[in-house]
Order: C-alpha cells, then sequence, then structure tokens
C-alpha cells in the first residue's frame, strides 16, 4: 500500500506543471503574431501618410482639435460637479461679513441682484450701501428692499469727502469705516449671489489662518481677498 501511495503522489504532482508549461507557450505565440503585425502597421501608417492630401490633414486636424475641446469641457464638467457643487452646512463659529455695494443708477436687474444678498444665508451679516448722492436713481430700490426685509441690517451711506481719485473708493468709504465685521465684502451691483455664497466665502477664508490674498474665479466674476491696512480681511467681488 505505501507503494501505491507514492505512485498516486508521484502521477498527481507530474500533472501539475505539465498543465501549466502551456502559457509560456502560449505568451511566446502571442508575442510572435504581434511582433510580425507590427511592421505591417507602421507600413500602413506610412503608406497613408504619404497619400494624405492638405485637405485630409486639416480635416483631421479639426477633428482632434474639437474632441480635445470637448474632452476639456467634459473634464470642467465633471470637476465642477464632483468638487465645487457642495452642500455646506452652517457654521455659527464663523465670524461675521460685513457687505459693501457701491450703486449708481439702475438697471434691469437690480432689484433682483440685490434682493439676492437679503435673503441670503448667513447667521450674521450686513449690508452697506453706498451712494454718490440721495439723488442716485437707485436710492429708492434700496429703501423699498430694505422696508421689505426688516431683519436685516443694511444701512445706506453717501460720500462724505473725496480720499482719491477713484470716485468708486470716495463712495465706499464711510460704509468701510462703519463696518463692524472682521471680514468684508464688496460686490457690485451687478452681482447675483447664491444663498450659501457668503457661507462658502466665509468657510474658506477662514480655512487658512495666516491668510493674505486670495483671488479666485467663480462664475462671470472675480473674488478677491486681502488684508486692509485696518486689519479688516476684504472679500472682493469685480
Amino acid at each position: 500500500m505505501p507503494i501505491m501511495e507514492s505512485r498516486q503522489n508521484s502521477v498527481e504532482f507530474s500533472e501539475i506543471p505539465s498543465s501549466t508549461k502551456s502559457y509560456p507557450v502560449m505568451e511566446a505565440t502571442f508575442f510572435a503574431t504581434v511582433s510580425s503585425l507590427v511592421p505591417w502597421i507602421v507600413l500602413e501608417i506610412e503608406k497613408l501618410i504619404e497619400n494624405l492630401d492638405t485637405a485630409t490633414c486639416l480635416a483631421i486636424f479639426g477633428v482632434v482639435f474639437v474632441g480635445t475641446l470637448y474632452l476639456i469641457h467634459v473634464i470642467a464638467l465633471c470637476y465642477g460637479i464632483f468638487h465645487l457643487h457642495k452642500i455646506h452646512e452652517p457654521d455659527a463659529t464663523l465670524p461675521g461679513v460685513s457687505i459693501i455695494k457701491a450703486i449708481m443708477g439702475t438697471d434691469e436687474n437690480l432689484e433682483t441682484n440685490l434682493t439676492s444678498f437679503f435673503t441670503a444665508d448667513y447667521h450674521q451679516f450686513e449690508l452697506l450701501f453706498c451712494f454718490h448722492s440721495p439723488q442716485d436713481d437707485a436710492v429708492p430700490v434700496v429703501k423699498a428692499l430694505i422696508e421689505r426685509y426688516p431683519e436685516v441690517d443694511a444701512i445706506v451711506f453717501f460720500q462724505e469727502h473725496e480720499i482719491g481719485f477713484n470716485p468708486k473708493i470716495n463712495n465706499m468709504n464711510p460704509a468701510y469705516m462703519a463696518a463692524k465685521y472682521p471680514l468684508i465684502m464688496i460686490s457690485d451691483s451687478s452681482i447675483f449671489t447664491r444663498t450659501d455664497e457668503i457661507l462658502d466665502l466665509a468657510k474658506r477664508i477662514m480655512s487658512e489662518e495666516k491668510l493674505g490674498y486670495i483671488a479666485w474665479i467663480a462664475l462671470d466674476w472675480a473674488i478677491v481677498l486681502s488684508r486692509s491696512s485696518l486689519g479688516h480681511p476684504i472679500l472682493r467681488s469685480i
């Protein structure tokens, strides 16, 4: 009996390597086939290039160029969907934001754009509207919105004196000096904001302790953050 078991074991052991020996043979056959096809493929490509005319070359270039553009758009779309569109949870520990809006004259979207700031979802902010004079056509629009949203801290300022050559800076200076929150956002009247935009920006600003300057392109407007001489970080939408 021991002799018979030994023979069975020897048979079973010999069958295992015999099956694995076929893999190197298959790999060699595959690589040999591929190696034989490579020269033919190269030759056909050279013939194709030799027979190309100017119109065909331009057509190929156009297809590659347009395809690359579409690929870039798809990558940008995927990046925006999975990285930029996030749900921001309210955070009461974030500092308040003073929003300075320099306004001159009216336009068809003025009330809609200003309303988006009155309805912003942020726990602590103020709206500081700056005009050159009380005779500005946009003053009644702003005062009507202030009456419509009495729960929003909003104040109207007019230019007191000139501090430089830029009329817009002169108009905003009284509001800047009266701002009571550590974060200051300077936003033009043509800006429409999402309800969570202030929360998003405040989180980004406070994410770095030693933040000195940030430039951020968002949709069709730019956000610039810097530190002023008074120690206020300035969040500016241009």
